[in-house]
């Protein structure tokens, strides 16, 4: 199992330190939460608070705030000492109100404490007596004081007290709220960093509670007219997501004809664009530098045309979604080079060509597919699925190597066209899908090998690369070579 991928981050590294607000957007299962965790370990400019709320899909939307402020303050909890939050300097005003409507209203806590009088003899009775006069005569003042405080300002004041006080409200300036500014302060102090929160798998909720969030973390006007980056003082904010999936679960839900991409850059300063190919090279890179084999050395590192074929279907497979990183990353199967060397497993009686003496890189390549699917069925589906997905040439191969790869899957395909004599070089031509392949043959060491001088289509014009879709004739090879092994 790989532990770890190194991945280029420089692109990322400048967009996080000219920008504020961020969209991390990439496909699912691309690798995004590991890039993340990998770029903020250890990093000496950046502290990251990393959640996860694709477990508040469980609760209504008036809890995801404060999901969010639990797990928020977990996570600070960690990186900072116990003694930190001994040193707390929490306002007055904020203890007093958590202790004030510590009980479900004020009036029970009122009433506590004047049931003490009744123990307190003929002076207490007294004194209750007098106390219950003074509430009155308060209640009533209090009424006559309101009617003389409703003009505009004070009503003004009234609702945007309320918002404040109010749970879930996204102007809310609570205890906790304000602890978690001062304990990111401290943690800023501290450690001289930067604090960043990142928001991951934000489209695996339900929509209400992606917009929800949103709001919370997207720029907002406090009390005083003065525009904040964020609710909680982070220097930073990422939000990491698939944009397609948000674009498609916004338009469902506003219709398609609204302005997704005007409602989307309020959020953010910048839209980081996830380069999902260059991690999948260094992926397949850092993977097939850890595959196990039952040889020594690295069969990969010594033979470039497996080794090339192994890593364009691999790459074609995690850019078109057929598998994931998680499936790479967690493969554990050891590769058992031994069906595809001179003693390798085949059903004889079946071939009879060349391929009773010699191996083909192919064969080689089909095996070790069948070790990280586990069956041969799967194996077949994936390729089915790059045929119908892909028919264009990636770059990851140059077109010589391309037209090697594909040339020897014809020749596995064809390969009764040849006899069980020794060879020589020799220069021979096939006919497959209506293409014609010129192609020199030759062996050694048991292995059948073979160059592309050229591929032509009925016409006599010379195929483009593009032209040919190179699992189509993967597909039909690994079917002849799994009915000559079976």
């Amino acid at each position: 199992m790989i532990e770890k991928i190194p991945i280029p981050n420089e692109n990322f590294k400048d967009v996080l330190s000219n920008n504020s607000k961020i969209l991390f957007s990439g496909i699912f299962g691309s690798g995004k939460t590991t890039f993340i965790n990998d770029f903020f370990e250890d990093n000496d400019s950046y502290e990251a608070i990393h959640i996860y709320p694709v477990n508040y899909s469980i609760a209504s939307n008036v809890d995801i705030f404060e999901l969010i402020k639990y797990d928020i303050l977990f996570q600070l909890i960690g990186k900072l000492p116990k003694e930190d939050f001994l040193k707390l300097d929490i306002p007055y005003h904020l203890t007093l109100y958590n202790y004030l409507f510590s009980f479900n209203n004020l009036n029970k806590k009122v009433d506590f404490l004047s049931s003490f009088l009744h123990f307190a003899g003929k002076y207490g009775s007294a004194s209750l007596k007098i106390y219950e006069s003074i509430k009155h005569l308060k209640d009533e003042f209090v009424k006559f004081h309101k009617s003389f405080q409703e003009d505009d300002f004070n009503k003004v004041k009234s609702y945007l007290e309320n918002l404040k006080n109010e749970k879930g409200s996204i102007y809310e300036e609570d205890f906790f709220t304000e602890l978690i500014r001062i304990l990111i302060f401290k943690l800023k102090d501290k450690n001289k960093k930067e604090v960043i929160l990142v928001i991951d798998d934000l489209d695996r909720l339900d929509p209400e509670h992606i917009f929800r969030i949103l709001n919370i973390f997207s720029a907002h006007i406090d009390f005083s007219g003065v525009e904040n980056d964020n609710k909680f003082d982070f220097d930073k904010v990422i939000i990491v997501c698939d944009y397609a999936n948000i674009e498609s679960l916004y338009k469902h839900k506003y219709g398609i004809g609204t302005d997704f991409k005007g409602y989307i850059n309020k959020f953010f300063n910048e839209i980081f664009w996830y380069d999902v190919a260059t991690l999948i090279k260094a992926a397949i890179d850092t993977y097939l530098s850890k595959v196990k084999t039952n040889i020594d050395g690295n069969i990969f590192n010594e033979d470039y045309r497996f080794s090339d074929q192994v890593k364009y279907v691999l790459f074609t497979f995690l850019d078109s979604g057929i598998i994931s990183f998680r499936d790479l990353i967690s493969f554990k199967n050891g590769f058992d080079t031994n069906r595809f060397y001179p003693n390798k497993k085949r059903n004889l009686a079946k071939v009879e060509s060349i391929l009773k003496r010699y191996n083909l890189t192919v064969e080689l390549t089909i095996n070790f597919l069948i070790s990280f699917f586990g069956n041969n069925n799967e194996l077949l589906n994936a390729i089915g699925k790059a045929k119908n997905k892909n028919n264009q040439w990636f770059s990851y191969l140059n077109q010589e190597d391309y037209f090697n790869n594909i040339a020897e899957f014809v020749l596995l395909i064809k390969h009764e066209t040849f006899n069980t004599n020794r060879l020589g070089v020799n220069n021979k031509n096939l006919n497959l899908k209506s293409y014609d392949f010129n192609l020199n043959v030759s062996s050694k060491d048991y292995r059948f090998y073979t160059e592309c001088n050229e591929i032509k289509k009925q016409d006599n014009q010379q195929v483009k690369p593009d032209e040919l879709n190179y699992f189509e004739f993967l597909e039909e090879a690994t079917k002849v070579y799994l009915e000559i092994i079976n």
